[in-house]
Order: C-alpha cells, then structure tokens, then sequence
C-alpha cells in the first residue's frame, strides 16, 4: 500500500514491501480512513480488514474468519466508515452490507435479501456513507443536540450563543415571522 503526493505524483510506501509488521495484504479491494488517521485496509483473498497504523505502516487484523463473530466474509468487495466509527463492507457473494465493530471484530448483517426491504443486491460492489450533517449552532438550521438556532450566536434574544433556550427572565426580541 502506498502514498501518492497529488502535488509531485512521488509514491512512498506506507505498508508492506519491508514496511510495517503484521500479515501481508494480498488482494486490497479497498481502503478507507478512520477519525483517528489509521488505515482500515480490506483484503479480498485474506477475507479480512485490517488495521494499518499511518505512521509505523504496522498491520493488525481487525476482522476475519478468526477475528470477531458473526457471518464471515465472502468477496469483500468494498468498505466505508460511519460517521460511529463502525465499518460498512460490501460482499459480492453475501450480496450484503455488513457492519463490523471496528474494536471487537463481530459482523453483523446490516441489509440482505431476508435483512431490509426494497430490492435484492446483485453484485454490489461499491460502498459509501451517507451522514447526517454535523449541527452548526447559528446557522438557522435547528440540528440534533440544539434547543433551538436563530441564525446567530447573539445571546439575550432567548437563544444563547450555545443554542440553548436562555433563562426565565431574559427579554425576548418579537419574532421576525
């Protein structure tokens, strides 16, 4: 697995070939990056995803068929990180979304032909999250976790610079409909 610098195009080996301790990849069918900066690494012919540190390039096994319980992998073919930290994988076989704890290692099935409506996956091969967007308090836009955004962070108008409802007391500005 390898850096490319989108600037100068230079390839620096970030794990494997000499670089990092653990199992060696045999077949990456995907990559993704976890909110702390380490690599998760999915490995199509290991069946496994790995864990790579960016910094030392080494290579834990973070799920497998000896890692973690639950339905093993089949042809993983991609994986995604959710906004909790879980891992979504793509198998193409399973024709399912799996989820793994990405500290324990359990598979759990997420959406199959008996898991979840609509319509069966054929040959999923592609993966990606979709979150909810991250609450930014003064926007306007009440977001989870905010009593209430008027569109400023001004406090004394019964919504504090917090997006909380002010105390008892304060004077309220008329409402601008």
């Amino acid at each position: 697995m390898f850096r490319v610098d989108p600037v100068t195009g230079n390839r620096t080996v970030v794990s494997g070939a000499g670089v990092g301790t653990g199992t060696n990849f045999s077949k990456i069918s995907g990559i993704a990056v976890e909110a702390s900066g380490d690599i998760l690494v999915l490995d199509g012919e290991l069946l496994a995803l790995f864990r790579v540190d960016a910094i030392t390039g080494d290579r834990t096994v973070v799920s497998s068929s000896t890692v973690g319980t639950g339905v093993n992998f089949s042809k993983p073919k991609a994986l995604a990180v959710e906004l909790t930290g879980s891992v979504l994988i793509v198998d193409e076989t399973l024709k399912a979304v799996v989820r793994v704890d990405p500290v324990s290692g359990d598979r759990t099935i997420v959406s199959d032909s008996t898991t979840g409506a609509g319509i069966v996956f054929n040959k999923p091969r592609g993966a990606g999250v979709v979150g909810l967007r991250a609450g930014i308090c003064g926007d306007g836009t009440l977001d989870a976790g905010e009593q209430c955004d008027d569109g400023n962070t001004i406090p004394g108008d019964c919504c504090s610079a917090t997006c909380t409802i002010e105390a008892a007391g304060t004077v309220c500005r008329a409402s601008t409909g």
